[in-house]
C-alpha cells in the first residue's frame, strides 16, 4: 500500500542521496557525482522517479478527505528545489547542466502545485502540457541564469 510516509521517504532519499552515492536516478547522488569527478547529468531519469512519487501522492490525496501532508513531506519537496537551485548558482555548474536543473526544478514546482491544488488527475501529463503551453523554454527559466 502506498502511504504518504513512504512517499516522503522517497523524496527524502532524493534529497539526501543513497548510501552508495552513485544512483543516477537520485538528485543528491547526481549532484555529488557532478561535483566529484563529473558524470553526465541524468535529469530525465530523476524526473521519472519524482513524477512517479508525485503521482502516488496525488492519488492518495485525491482518494481521501482526511489525508494530511506532514511537515517532513513539505520540507522534502522544498529540499529538492533547493538542491537544484543551489547547484545552478554554483560557480562550477556549466550551462547545459544549469538548463537541465532549472527544467527539473520547474517540473518539480509545477507537479507540487498540481498536487496541492487537488484538481489534477495525471501529474506527469499535466507537467507535459504546461511545458508544451510555454514552448521550449519551460516558462522562461531555461538559460536565464546569469552570473
Amino acid at each position: 500500500m502506498n502511504t504518504i510516509t513512504q512517499i516522503t521517504d522517497a523524496f527524502l532519499r532524493q534529497t539526501h542521496g543513497s548510501e552508495s552515492l552513485n544512483d543516477c536516478r537520485n538528485l543528491a547522488d547526481c549532484i555529488w557525482m557532478l561535483n566529484h569527478g563529473g558524470v553526465t547529468f541524468g535529469a530525465d531519469m530523476i524526473w521519472e522517479e519524482l513524477v512517479h512519487e508525485f503521482e502516488r501522492l496525488n492519488l492518495i490525496l485525491n482518494a481521501s478527505t482526511h489525508a494530511v501532508l506532514s511537515r517532513e513531506l513539505v520540507y522534502s519537496v522544498n529540499g529538492l528545489l533547493m538542491h537544484c537551485l543551489k547547484q545552478v548558482t554554483s560557480d562550477t555548474c556549466d550551462s547545459e547542466i544549469q538548463s537541465s536543473l532549472l527544467q527539473l526544478a520547474w517540473r518539480i514546482g509545477v507537479a507540487w502545485d498540481a498536487v496541492l491544488a487537488g484538481d489534477i488527475e495525471a501529474i506527469g501529463q499535466h507537467v507535459e502540457m504546461e511545458e508544451l503551453a510555454r514552448g521550449d523554454d519551460n516558462g522562461g527559466v531555461r538559460g536565464r541564469i546569469r552570473r
